[in-house]
């Protein structure tokens, strides 16, 4: 479920741990982002995301 699902009294409820992951995840995310991306065209990226989307969801994995 992403935050924009939950209704305010279930982001209420949430620990100061998730809002603690949540923080770091948007301070570090580009940089995250540019390692994994490194020495990997932008075509390239994109066909590999879709792949992995695609194998995600033929075994019956959610993609948030």
């Amino acid at each position: 479920m992403t935050i924009d699902q939950m209704t305010d009294a279930e982001l209420a409820a949430q620990p100061a741990a998730y809002w603690t992951r949540l923080a770091y995840e948007a301070t570090h995310a580009p940089a995250i982002r540019a390692r994994i991306h490194q020495g990997i065209d932008d075509a390239d990226y994109v066909i590999a995301l879709k792949v992995l989307r695609r194998m995600i969801e033929n075994t019956g994995g959610n993609l948030v």
